[in-house]
């Protein structure tokens, strides 16, 4: 009986254990060395991120279609506790009449974005972001622009409010593309991602606010707002992404 107890509670402590982790999940291509730069600088973020959480960062690497929807499926997401991030960083083009890209690979592989939120939709996590920093047009090109990437320091209490505190929805869950229909995503003169320096300043700056959002209830001083003044200015205007924040229990959303 006392050993019966003993496994009981040893399971429960390793469940615990497992129960919250930061999920990263990344589609590479291997042709593509500047998105592997830019996999490599999310990563470390959140890497970075992940101590002041008390969580453990995972990452899963897929090089096409198939094994991406099939490691996003059979991964175990814990809903009361886990963060899960999808990151692309490549060749996008804008799918049909709808607002949300395909991820492109050189040697053909296609991934609809949706294809990936639709999954990821279903697991609830705590924290969901599915990001694709990929053209939204028919033909991608990459234009150069400069923009600074400033890294102000983070604070605990702040880093949790931001990620595990007080969610503006429950199970909240992020919808971003880095452009909007019909526009580029565009790369400095050292080849980085204008959006994704973007994105990482201004989620370092709202993990230092007092009271930081995600920007579902509130329009201004946000991830949301600052995020795309960021990329607006930085692009002169010519990209602006499409951050879309709901909760999973709603239906996908075209606004």
């Amino acid at each position: 009986m006392i050993r019966g107890l003993f496994c009981v509670l040893l399971l429960a402590v390793s469940g615990s254990g497992y129960a919250q982790q930061i999920h990263l999940f990344f589609l590479a291509d291997p042709a593509d060395t500047r998105g592997a730069k830019d996999r490599s600088e999310m990563e470390n973020f959140w890497r970075y991120v992940g101590p002041y959480l008390d969580y453990p960062v995972t990452t899963h690497t897929c090089s096409g279609r198939s094994k991406l929807l099939a490691d996003v499926r059979s991964t175990p997401v814990v809903a009361a506790k886990d963060i899960v991030v999808f990151y692309f960083s490549g060749r996008g083009e804008a799918d049909s009449d709808r607002s949300w890209p395909i991820m492109k690979l050189r040697d053909g592989d296609e991934t609809p974005m949706r294809d990936v939120m639709e999954i990821l939709r279903s697991k609830k996590a705590h924290l969901t972001l599915v990001v694709a920093d990929c053209d939204n047009q028919p033909e991608p090109v990459y234009v150069s622009r400069l923009i600074p990437r400033p890294h102000p320091p983070a604070l605990r209490e702040s880093s949790q409010q931001l990620f595990l505190g007080k969610a503006e929805c429950k199970k909240m869950f992020v919808k971003i593309a880095s452009a909007s229909v019909g526009q580029r995503a565009m790369r400095d003169k050292n080849g980085n991602s204008v959006f994704l320096g973007a994105f990482l300043a201004a989620l370092k700056e709202q993990m230092s606010e007092g009271d930081p959002r995600w920007g579902l209830n509130r329009t201004t001083n946000t991830v949301k707002s600052s995020l795309t003044q960021k990329v607006v200015a930085q692009s002169d205007g010519l990209q602006k992404p499409r951050f879309v924040v709901d909760c999973p229990a709603d239906p996908d959303d075209e606004e």
